[in-house]
């Protein structure tokens, strides 16, 4: 029989955690970001993390995504 597997000890239902994958594209291939700018994304998304309690595993900035 099939189970599904969790990394981390099975919680209630209500305590698992959700993991989120979030991407977003521009139009025309266009870069969005310099370096600066990424930097100051980065220290928002760390500021949010910490606020909401939430915990990014992974993230990745790509020029044209």
């Amino acid at each position: 029989m099939r189970r599904a597997r969790w990394i981390i000890k099975v919680k209630p239902k209500s305590t698992r955690p959700v993991i989120y994958h979030c991407i977003s594209r521009v139009v025309n291939r266009d870069f969005v970001f310099d370096s600066v700018e990424r930097e100051q994304l980065r220290k928002f998304m760390r500021m949010y993390e910490v606020f909401s309690g939430n915990r990014v595993l992974s993230y990745c900035f790509m020029s044209n995504y």
